[in-house]
């Protein structure tokens, strides 16, 4: 008799913070919706998926393994969407943390010139991004050089393009409660509450 796969139960993780610390530049109320809503959301309809018999061969994959065997289908943008809302949330934490990110800003400054030329060109990608999406910085292991490109909907990037670093979501529901449609003006408050510490973290990783 074939051994019966472990079916695998997707979750959310806890916010890395309270849905109010990351007030006046992203608000309790957009948290609640945002994590509690649209994150959450993607996480029920993944497990609900996955009890049909159509994605009986994926019961037994974690998040990483459905998104890079899965073929294109509702699942495989769920999972993307929950991978990407995970990793965004330990992009933010409270307004005037402390950061400490020595070997990433040395990359910065050896590749960009200094964080203002970073910024002004990730917030170039994040703003002008067509349709709902996200921002990313990756580093690429083979250029040996940090990269700022977009993903579209729920795409997620390839080890080829680069390990994740920082993203930014750019879909409307990330900011449409706070900033109606002025996307601009939610970017440039984002940037108040990027977690440069998981940042560098995520940075000495990728050098390994």
């Amino acid at each position: 008799m074939a051994e019966e796969k472990k079916i695998v139960e997707h979750s959310q993780d806890k916010l890395p913070y309270e849905q109010d610390a990351l007030v006046p530049h992203i608000s309790k109320k957009t948290l609640e919706f945002h994590y509690g809503k649209h994150h959450a959301g993607y996480v029920k309809k993944m497990n609900a998926m996955l009890q049909q018999s159509e994605y009986a061969d994926y019961v037994a994959c974690n998040l990483e393994e459905l998104i890079q065997t899965l073929p294109n289908s509702k699942l495989k943008n769920c999972a993307g969407q929950h991978f990407n809302h995970s990793f965004y949330w330990k992009c933010m934490n409270a307004p005037k943390s402390d950061q400490q990110f020595p070997k990433l800003m040395k990359q910065i400054d050896d590749q960009f010139g200094g964080l203002d030329a970073l910024q002004k060109e990730f917030t170039a990608a994040a703003a002008g991004h067509f349709g709902s999406g996200w921002a990313w910085l990756l580093y690429n292991k083979d250029s040996k050089l940090l990269v700022v490109t977009q993903s579209h909907d729920a795409a997620v990037p390839t080890a080829k393009e680069g390990v994740p670093i920082l993203v930014c979501d750019v879909w409307e529901h990330a900011y449409y409660i706070d900033y109606q449609n002025n996307r601009g003006s939610y970017i440039q408050n984002w940037w108040a509450v990027v977690n440069w510490n998981y940042a560098e973290a995520n940075f000495v990783q990728a050098l390994k």
